[in-house]
């Protein structure tokens, strides 16, 4: 069985732990079927050097790559600083995709695409499936609240794949629910919760720190670390030597890690918080 896969959020150069969840499954896959993948990334004009360089280190990503024995495509497609082009990134993305996954359709004739996220991959991999009479199945991996409760074009896309998908997974019930609020088709959904690979991840013996409060994950406004550091910032009142260690960062908008920094700083807590960076 031959399986496109089809992710925005998947490792490259520039971003090494951007998707590496949907990597390992990947690498799950290919122990079983063969797997291609298509990871579109923005598109960047050759800005001169300056304050535009978040967005010029994308062109050093490859078009095509191989990782753990896996060929990986990396289509550019035009987005939009911040949001304003939202709601319409499934048609951006399926214009810079077409000729790209027609060309790997003739050298790896795929079977199933498995998209991941629905909005705006999934919204995708159905306009994909569709012209090529394959089935496809998504993985989703966020809350559908709040955020499709603000988009309506959004909503109605991503409502649309689910129910043109021969199945959708969701990795909790708490995400499972929100999309059947939304969808319905509770039938079609999988629940498989996503894995901890305890090879990497496993005690080691080590003596526990007491106070010590560890966040893993990205600076983003969706992940609460704002809240985490208030919450932190009381907790310091009642236990001396409290420490709270903060590993991750922003993936696009560095805006959103300097952001986090700065409260650290108003809230008086720069000796307490450690950043250990990506």
């Amino acid at each position: 069985m031959k399986i496109l896969t089809l992710s925005r959020n998947y490792p490259n150069v520039v971003l090494p732990h951007l998707g590496v969840w949907v990597e390992g499954l990947v690498a799950q896959l290919a122990k079983r079927v063969d797997v291609r993948v298509v990871s579109p990334v923005p598109y960047a004009p050759p800005f001169p050097n300056g304050g535009l360089q978040a967005y010029t280190r994308f062109r050093s990503i490859p078009k095509r790559e191989s990782r753990g024995g896996v060929t990986i495509d990396h289509p550019r497609f035009v987005i939009a600083p911040s949001n304003y082009l939202y709601a319409y990134e499934a048609d951006l993305m399926l214009a810079s995709l077409r000729p790209v996954v027609e060309r790997v359709r003739r050298e790896f004739p795929f079977d199933l695409i498995h998209a991941h996220f629905s909005y705006p991959d999934g919204v995708v991999a159905a306009k994909l499936a569709a012209h090529y009479g394959v089935p496809f199945v998504i993985t989703e991996h966020a809350l559908w609240h709040p955020w499709m409760d603000k988009n309506e074009r959004v909503r109605r896309q991503a409502v649309a794949a689910i129910e043109q998908c021969f199945a959708f997974i969701a990795a909790s019930r708490a995400l499972r629910d929100s999309m059947t609020d939304f969808a319905g088709h509770a039938e079609k959904c999988r629940l498989i919760p996503i894995g901890v690979d305890a090879a990497i991840f496993h005690a080691q013996g080590r003596a526990v720190k007491q106070g010590q409060i560890l966040y893993v994950g990205r600076f983003q406004p969706v992940k609460g670390v704002d809240v985490l550091l208030r919450a932190f910032h009381r907790c310091t009142a009642r236990q001396q030597g409290a420490r709270l260690v903060l590993v991750g960062g922003s993936l696009y908008n560095s805006k959103e890690e300097r952001d986090t920094r700065e409260l650290a700083q108003a809230l008086q807590l720069t000796d307490q918080v450690e950043f250990r960076g990506a």
